[in-house]
């Protein structure tokens, strides 16, 4: 990441600090939210070439999905409303073959961080650097685990073979072609995996790349109908060893710019379902305010696939979308926590506010404090 991305992202903290917390206390104020979606999430696809157990996706063949052009229109729209970061996903985005052309189009908007999310599968040389040529910047790879526990989580042997191929093609394109490339393995946490962040998390340290975490939740729209039996976890003790591994990696490894201590201890919290941590009445949602999702045939969802679609960009424009008085009451049942689950604002949230920040700041005073007096004793 450069320096001016974390300048520019200061700046807009700064911006939508102060309403967002005074918000939480006096959700009058909440229409002083400043709503400014800087992050698009499209699905090009519903598609997918993988098995994964953690999702519905692929269990039935996708149809009238969104064609280049009407694509096209939604990205001109959402650079309109001041999107400045755009992620292509699926499903597996990259089964789309009119994908360069749209990251091409996504380039020529200045869209300042272009994003492919993928399995990792179906990538070759000539793929990828169609994909780094026209415009990409950061590709991020879904790994569960390392070899078998990956396997298993995604459903196909040798999955992850094939994808740790993908991760090398990308490096050597990054060491020898494209410097700035951003390349991040994302880990969807379920009971099978809980207990490989450590070697994940080891692999990325060794081959220089970022790390991004994900929870699994029923009722995101690409997750309903998942037998999660065997996924749900109910192992606190495991839950609480695994995200300790996290905070110490933290200290060591810059994971992810969107990860913190504070987020780390709301999902160990969320996922062993602590009673006196009571999520709803703590870091309140910004994801209304900040992002916003677009699906392979055009619903258009307030930056949460958990929520229900706004409307669709084939009837009505995003300005009309966006302007709807639905889609403010949403923004504002998703800041109270009305909502049917809390995978999104787990993780960001805890940057928009002024309490979380002051939390986090204390975490690291007492990392720093704590390597300090390991070294005097040394």
């Amino acid at each position: 990441m450069k320096l001016g991305f974390f300048i520019k992202e200061g700046l807009r903290l700064a911006y939508i600090l102060p309403p967002v917390t005074l918000a939480k206390y006096n959700n009058n104020l909440f229409r002083f939210i400043p709503y400014h979606p800087t992050a698009a999430n499209i699905l090009v696809t519903h598609n997918c070439n993988s098995r994964c157990q953690t999702c519905a996706m692929w269990r039935s063949k996708s149809s009238g999905e969104l064609t280049t052009e009407e694509i096209v229109n939604i990205m001109a729209q959402l650079k309109l409303a001041g999107t400045r970061r755009i992620s292509f996903s699926g499903g597996e985005s990259t089964l789309r073959s009119d994908l360069p052309d749209l990251i091409k189009e996504a380039k020529r908007l200045d869209f300042k961080h272009i994003l492919v999310a993928s399995n990792g599968l179906s990538w070759n040389i000539n793929k990828a650097q169609e994909y780094l040529k026209n415009g990409c910047n950061r590709v991020t790879i879904s790994i569960d685990g390392i070899g078998e526990v990956h396997d298993k989580q995604r459903g196909i042997k040798g999955a992850y073979d094939k994808s740790m191929q993908t991760v090398m093609m990308l490096l050597n394109l990054r060491k020898n072609e494209y410097p700035d490339l951003d390349i991040e393995l994302e880990t969807t946490i379920t009971r099978n995996n809980l207990s490989s962040f450590a070697d994940v998390i080891k692999l990325c340290k060794e081959l220089n790349v970022g790390w991004m975490l994900s929870v699994f939740e029923n009722d995101s729209f690409q997750f309903k109908g998942v037998d999660s039996s065997n996924l749900k976890m109910d192992q606190n003790e495991e839950i609480v060893k695994g995200i300790n591994q996290l905070h110490h990696s933290f200290r060591h490894y810059p994971l992810s710019p969107i990860i913190s201590h504070v987020a780390l201890e709301r999902v160990k919290r969320y996922l062993i379902r602590e009673n006196s941590y009571d999520l709803r009445s703590n870091i309140p949602c910004t994801a209304g305010f900040t992002a916003i999702y677009v699906d392979a045939v055009g619903n258009v969802f307030p930056g949460c696939w958990a929520m229900p679609s706004i409307g669709n960009i084939k009837e009505k424009t995003l300005r009309e979308i966006i302007s709807a008085h639905e889609f403010k009451e949403r923004r504002k049942m998703m800041f109270i926590k009305k909502c049917p689950t809390c995978p999104n604002s787990i993780l960001w949230g805890a940057w928009y506010y002024i309490p979380a920040i002051l939390e986090e700041s204390i975490w690291r005073l007492r990392f720093l404090t704590q390597d300090s007096q390991k070294r005097d004793v040394g």
